[in-house]
């Protein structure tokens, strides 16, 4: 059973979506296009993080995890 830990944590819930939506604008501004900035971590954010990771030689795991945003906030 899963269990959608927004309704759980809400305000947890909008910090990680305002999380994703600077990770969006980071990568956009890099040129790495997430489609959209609507903080959801979509299919395009997916692909556009992955991208972003091999550029940078990190491994493209998709997850925008510290060392990730690490370099999106210093590399571009």
């Amino acid at each position: 059973m899963s269990i959608d830990m927004s309704l759980l944590y809400p305000r947890f819930a909008e910090k990680l979506q305002e999380l994703v939506r600077a990770v969006q604008i980071l990568l956009l501004a890099r040129g790495d296009d997430p489609q959209k900035v609507d903080a959801n971590f979509g299919d395009n954010t997916l692909i556009a993080v992955k991208q972003f990771q091999k550029d940078i030689g990190l491994a493209a795991d998709g997850v925008a995890g510290f060392d990730t945003i690490r370099k999106l906030l210093f590399v571009i």
